[in-house]
C-alpha cells in the first residue's frame, strides 16, 4: 500500500525538479503589436512581405510601407504630378536588382527602391588620421 502512495509523490517530485531545471524562456513567445504610435499608417494591413534584404513590407489602404526593424518608411501613393497610383496595396514581390512589383487596386505597379530612396542606407566609414593606427577592423553588416 505504501509503494503505491510513494510512486505518485516520486513522480510529482520528479516533475517539479524538471520544471525548475528547464528554463522557462525556451517556451516563451514574444509578440509585439505595431500601431500608429510606432509609425504604422494603417490598422488594416492587407499583406506583410519580407524581401531578400530582410525588410518587411506592409501593404494596406493608401499605404505601402517598408519596416527596417526600427522605423517605417512609406512610398508616396501619388506620382510627381499628384496622380494617385493606387488606393490599396495588396502585396509586394521582389524581382531583383532593386525592383519590386506591387499588386494594387489599380493594377500592377513596378518601382525601383533605390530611385525611390526606400530601404537603402549609405555605408561609409569616417575616421580621423590620428585614430587610423588603432583601427583593427571595419565591415558593413548585412
Amino acid at each position: 500500500m505504501q509503494t503505491t502512495i510513494q510512486k505518485p509523490r516520486l513522480l510529482a517530485l520528479l516533475l517539479l525538479t524538471l520544471s525548475l531545471i528547464m528554463p522557462a524562456r525556451l517556451c516563451a513567445q514574444v509578440a509585439r503589436l505595431y500601431s500608429n504610435k510606432h509609425g504604422l499608417k494603417t490598422s488594416s494591413c492587407s499583406s506583410v512581405d519580407i524581401d531578400s534584404h530582410g525588410f518587411v513590407w506592409v501593404s494596406g489602404y493608401s499605404t505601402l510601407g517598408m519596416f527596417d526593424g526600427t522605423k517605417f518608411q512609406y512610398l508616396d501613393p501619388t506620382d510627381k504630378n499628384g496622380k494617385e497610383l493606387f488606393q490599396r496595396a495588396y502585396g509586394v514581390k521582389e524581382t531583383g536588382e532593386g525592383y519590386y512589383l506591387v499588386c494594387t487596386s489599380q493594377g500592377l505597379y513596378r518601382f525601383n527602391s533605390r530611385t525611390k530612396n526606400i530601404g537603402w542606407r549609405i555605408d561609409y566609414f569616417l575616421i580621423s588620421q590620428r585614430l587610423t593606427p588603432a583601427l583593427t577592423r571595419a565591415e558593413i553588416l548585412p
